[in-house]
């Protein structure tokens, strides 16, 4: 996993700079994040737990992608390479579903992202990377619903994102209620 420079951007999301995400943490920037949700045909919802590996919530249940975006990257290219880097996916269409700014609180660390969260529909073979993905499973909504009441489990992003997530995504007819 190699650590590239990030997009710094400011209240606006407009592009201020770019470098390593310590300094952003360190300089009170905020930075771009994409987060990926991925279901199948069946009505199921792709989840990956983080790897031990990993400095912020090692182990927890998260989206089915997630990541910085890189300098030179925009958040749509930034999905599709992070979706592949961690779980092998490659030729899915992504459609971006809203745009929201958080203020996450890790450790005593304050970081200020923007968060584009993306949707796209997968059949076929994972391939996750271990160094960054433990395991992952298909669930269903009603599995998802029942796993989230033990909030300890997930990532405070996923559990924020999923909320925004789940509200458009119902609103589909395509939902399987």
């Amino acid at each position: 996993m190699t650590m590239k420079n990030v997009i710094y951007v400011n209240d606006q999301d407009k592009i201020v700079g770019s470098g390593k995400i310590e300094e952003a943490i360190n300089k009170g920037l905020a930075v771009r994040i994409v987060r990926i949700f991925i279901t199948n045909s069946t009505g199921e919802i792709l989840l990956q737990r983080r790897s031990k590996k990993m400095k912020n919530s090692a182990l927890k249940w998260d989206q089915s992608a997630a990541g910085h975006v890189d300098e030179g990257e925009s958040y749509m290219t930034a999905a599709k390479r992070e979706l592949f880097e961690e779980m092998g996916i490659s030729n899915v269409k992504l459609k971006r579903y809203c745009k929201y700014f958080s203020v996450d609180k890790y450790n005593d660390i304050i970081r200020k992202r923007y968060n584009v969260i993306y949707h796209g529909i997968f059949d076929g073979k994972i391939n996750i990377d271990h160094d960054e993905v433990a395991e992952y499973k298909w669930l269903t909504f009603r599995e998802l619903e029942k796993s989230i009441r033990n909030k300890d489990n997930f990532t405070k992003g996923f559990l924020e994102a999923y909320s925004l997530f789940i509200k458009s995504f119902k609103s589909n007819s395509n939902h399987p209620k």
